[in-house]
Parts: structure tokens; C-alpha cells; sequence
């Protein structure tokens, strides 16, 4: 058994290195997989301020800035679903940052699996992958956080209900951070095409998720209490 994590050590080891490990390395990967978009580097900036105040160990910090650049290269090719065609990795670098900041969450697998959370849904990342770069839990944090992109999309928005909780504390938190990021980006650019009629029922849809979660962070879901009132009492806003 010894010798067995051993040699999984060397092999987690020798993944990891082929990651970039700094911040401005980090900040040049983001940039070369988001075509230098202004508003992905801001918010890895944001970020990567948060990361350095959060004060985590030297490995801790490395696994999470390998993560940024696992999840910059694997989403380059993906935009948002809204009319500036955003890059997509905006949305997990900001889930983390949520998580640094509304949250003050400071567990590294945690962090780390919020940069990874959407990969397997939409993108050929593995769970194999996952767990050998960046050990079982996150792996584990991200499955939680995959649907079945085979169902409907009002089965898996019942299924995500009905799941809340039963979701493990990391995925509970990823869950709370995805939303409040969701909430914020809905009222401030909805998707091409949705109408408030949609727009609304999303809102009251992420209150029930968040509502059913385990309560493992009153400041965010008090976030995302703040942000569905203030659309339901100014909808036009």
C-alpha cells in the first residue's frame, strides 16, 4: 500500500509539472486561450489578487493555478451564451473567486474543482484525467457537478432539485457559487433570445436550488437571496 501512493505521488508529481505554476504564467495562458479578452483577464486578475490573500501553502497555491490553466486550455474553444460570445472561462474563474470572496472559502480541492466544475459536461476531459492530475475529491466535487447531457433540459433542472440535498459540502458550496455567478450574469446580460418571462422563471428556479442545498454558506445563499429580490422587486431594472 505505501508503495503504491508512493509511485501515485510521482505520477500525481510529474503531471502537475506540465501545468503552469505562477500567477503571470497563469495570467499568459488565460490570455492565449481567451484571445486576450479583456473582461476573462480582469476577472483572472480579480482572482489571482484573491488567491494571494487568501494566503494558501505553496502547493496548495501551485494545484490551484494548474487547475486555472487545465480549465483555460480545455474551454478555449467554448463562448458564454450571451451576445458578447464572452470566452467560457470566465464562468469558472469566477465561481472560484466567488467562492474567495462572498464565500471565504479556503479548502484548495474546493477551489480547484470549481475551476474544473463544468469540463466533463463540455468538454473531452475524463473523470480518469481528473482524479490522476488532481486527486479523487475534486474529481468526485466535479462528477457531482456534471448533468446528464442526454435528458431534458426540464429533467435536469427537476433532477438538480431533487439532488440539492444530497450534494456533499464542496459540491454544495460549488453549487452556491455557480448559481450566485448565474444570477449576477442573468441580470446583468441575459442569453440571446431569452424573454423575462424565461428570465424570471430562472431566477425562481436557482432560489429553489439554493434553498434545498445542505446550509453550508449563509453569506452566499444570502447572495443569491439578495439578487432574486431585488429582480423580483426591480424586473426591469
Amino acid at each position: 500500500m505505501k508503495t503504491k501512493k508512493i509511485i501515485y505521488s510521482l505520477l500525481l508529481s510529474s503531471c502537475l509539472s506540465l501545468f503552469a505554476v505562477s500567477i503571470p504564467e497563469t495570467h499568459e495562458v488565460v490570455a492565449k486561450n481567451s484571445q486576450e479578452n479583456v473582461e476573462v483577464l480582469a476577472t483572472y486578475d480579480s482572482f489571482s489578487h484573491e488567491l494571494e490573500k487568501a494566503k494558501f501553502s505553496k502547493s496548495d497555491m501551485d494545484r490551484i493555478l494548474q487547475a486555472v490553466d487545465f480549465a483555460a486550455k480545455k474551454h478555449a474553444s467554448e463562448t458564454r451564451k450571451i451576445p458578447e460570445k464572452t470566452p467560457y472561462i470566465i464562468h469558472p474563474i469566477a465561481v472560484a473567486n466567488n467562492l474567495l470572496t462572498t464565500g471565504n472559502v479556503r479548502d484548495a480541492d474546493v477551489i480547484i474543482a470549481a475551476l474544473l466544475h463544468d469540463t466533463l459536461e463540455g468538454t473531452n476531459t475524463t473523470s480518469e484525467e481528473i482524479t490522476q492530475v488532481f486527486g479523487k475529491k475534486v474529481n468526485n466535487y466535479v462528477r457531482e457537478m456534471t448533468e446528464d447531457s442526454s435528458l431534458p433540459k426540464a429533467e435536469r433542472n427537476r433532477l438538480q432539485i431533487a439532488n440539492a440535498p444530497k450534494a456533499s459540502e464542496g459540491a454544495a458550496l460549488i453549487k452556491l457559487s455557480d448559481t450566485l455567478y448565474n444570477l449576477r450574469d442573468l441580470s446583468k446580460t441575459p442569453p440571446a433570445g431569452w424573454s423575462q418571462e424565461r428570465i424570471d422563471t430562472y431566477f425562481i428556479w436557482a432560489a429553489k436550488v439554493a434553498h434545498t442545498l445542505p446550509d453550508v454558506n449563509p453569506p452566499m445563499k444570502q447572495a443569491i437571496d439578495n439578487l432574486v429580490s431585488t429582480h423580483f422587486a426591480y424586473p426591469n431594472a
